[in-house]
C-alpha cells in the first residue's frame, strides 16, 4: 500500500514536472514572436553541404541586427546572430516545404561565418526588404 503511494506521488510530480516545462517553452515562445520583424525560419549552420540538420526556430530582424532562437530552448538568448551591416546574400533559391507550400533557401554570409535559412515566401519578402533597407553606411569618409 505505501508502496503504491510512493509509485503515485512519484508519477504525479513527474506529470507536473512535464507540465511546467511545457508551460515555459510555450511562454519563452510567445514572447519571442510577439515582437515585430518576427518570423519562423529554421537554420543550417555551415557545413550544410555535407548534409548538416535543419533547427527549427524564430527569427527576428531589429534595427541593425537579426537574431536567431532555436523553438526548443530554455536560452533566453538568441543561438545565432549577425550585424546587418556584415550580413550578405550568396544565394537564393526556392523550395517547396512540405505541408507549408512553398518557401526560400537563403545562404548568408556573415563575416566568416555561413548559414542557411529556411523560411517561408512571405517571411523571405519582409526579410529581403529589411536587407535592402538598411540605412546608407559610413564607408570611412573624412569628418
Amino acid at each position: 500500500m505505501v508502496l503504491l503511494l510512493v509509485v503515485a506521488e512519484v508519477i504525479a510530480g513527474a506529470v507536473v514536472l512535464v507540465a511546467v516545462t511545457a508551460l515555459l517553452l510555450v511562454l519563452r515562445l510567445r514572447s519571442l514572436t510577439r515582437h515585430r520583424g518576427t518570423f519562423d525560419c529554421a537554420l543550417r549552420r555551415d557545413g550544410a553541404d555535407q548534409g548538416g540538420s535543419w533547427a527549427f526556430g524564430v527569427a527576428r530582424t531589429g534595427t541593425e541586427t537579426l537574431r536567431w532562437w532555436r523553438s526548443r530552448s530554455f536560452s533566453p538568448g538568441p543561438t545565432w546572430h549577425a550585424r546587418r551591416c556584415s550580413l550578405s546574400v550568396e544565394s537564393r533559391q526556392p523550395v517547396t516545404i512540405e505541408g507549408e507550400g512553398t518557401g526560400m533557401v537563403v545562404r548568408l554570409r556573415s563575416g566568416t561565418q555561413t548559414v542557411e535559412l529556411l523560411m517561408e515566401d512571405d517571411a523571405y519578402t519582409g526579410f529581403a526588404a529589411w536587407l535592402e533597407s538598411a540605412p546608407p553606411r559610413d564607408r570611412g569618409a573624412i569628418r
